[in-house]
C-alpha cells in the first residue's frame, strides 16, 4: 500500500514537471534529475540511437544515462549492456549507468554524479555560455552555468559499476 502511493506521488510530481513515465527506477531517477535542477528539455527521454533506445541522453554533449534494474544485473542484461556501451561509446557516446541495488541514497549520489559531470561537459564545450538569467528564463541547458565533472572522454573509464 505504501509503495503504490509513493509511486503514484512519484509519478504525478515527474509528470507535472513535464517527465515523461516509465518504469518505478526511470520515474526515480527523473525525480532526481528534477531535485537537481535539470529540466525534462535539457534530456530527451527514451531517444533512439541506432539500434538502441536510451533511457535520458543530454545529445548536444553526447551522454546517456541509463537506469539499471534488476534485468541488468543478469548475465543475458549485462551481455547486451555490454555490446549497447560499446556500440554508444563507439559513436562517442559516454554511458553513465545508475541503479538502485545498493538503495536509494546510493541512486541519488549516483545521479548527482552523473548531472555534474553534465554541467561539467555542457560549459567545456559552450566556454561563451549565457549568464544564469538567461538559463533561468528558458536558455539551455540547465547544467550550462555550472562548472562540475570530469573531462568525458576519461570519464568511461571512471564510471564502471563498482
Amino acid at each position: 500500500m505504501v509503495n503504490s502511493g509513493i509511486r503514484a506521488a512519484t509519478l504525478s510530481v515527474i509528470t507535472s514537471h513535464g517527465w515523461q513515465p516509465g518504469t518505478s527506477l526511470e520515474n526515480s531517477v527523473a525525480l532526481l534529475l528534477h531535485r537537481y535542477k535539470v529540466r525534462p528539455e535539457d534530456l530527451v527521454q527514451q531517444l533512439r540511437l541506432g539500434r538502441y533506445t536510451v533511457d535520458f541522453a543530454a545529445p548536444d554533449i553526447q551522454i546517456v544515462i541509463e537506469a539499471d534494474g534488476w534485468y541488468h544485473r543478469s548475465p543475458e542484461g549485462a551481455a547486451r549492456d555490454a555490446e549497447r556501451d560499446s556500440w554508444l561509446r563507439l559513436k562517442g557516446w559516454v554511458v553513465l549507468r545508475v541503479d538502485d541495488r545498493n538503495g536509494a541514497d546510493s541512486l541519488a549520489e549516483q545521479v548527482a554524479r552523473a548531472v555534474r559531470l553534465m554541467r561539467g561537459e555542457w560549459g567545456r564545450q559552450h566556454p561563451q555560455r549565457p549568464a544564469r538569467e538567461t538559463l533561468k528564463r528558458g536558455g539551455r541547458p540547465s547544467w550550462g552555468h555550472h562548472d562540475a565533472g570530469a573531462k568525458a572522454a576519461d570519464v568511461n573509464a571512471h564510471v564502471e559499476r563498482t
